[in-house]
């Protein structure tokens, strides 16, 4: 499953995010393709989720679900973040959220 974040507006670019999962450190990761500049591996601390994507709690679970509604918040944060990086993950912090 994958989700298509896209605003369709003149000049936009088009991102398919991947499904997200938690890495062995409690880390969200998650791949985005955006035409242009192909697939980046993001992370996100449970941390800067809870706390950018306004999850209720902390929790995995409630996590998942502010990663599913935050759409829009999403597609900013990985347009401001993906830059060319040799395959490395690429770590997103509050500062890359609207």
């Amino acid at each position: 499953m994958s989700i298509v974040v896209s605003d369709h507006a003149p000049g936009s670019t088009f991102i398919r995010i991947g499904r997200p999962f938690f890495g062995h450190d409690d880390t969200l990761c998650f791949s985005a393709y955006g035409f242009g500049w192909g697939y980046c591996a993001f992370s996100l601390d449970a941390g800067v989720a809870h706390e950018a994507l306004g999850s209720v709690d902390p929790s995995p679970r409630q996590i998942l679900l502010a990663f599913g509604m935050g759409h829009a918040r999403i597609r900013t944060a990985v347009c401001r973040a993906a830059r060319p990086r040799h395959g490395e993950r690429i770590r997103l912090t509050a500062g890359d959220f609207p």
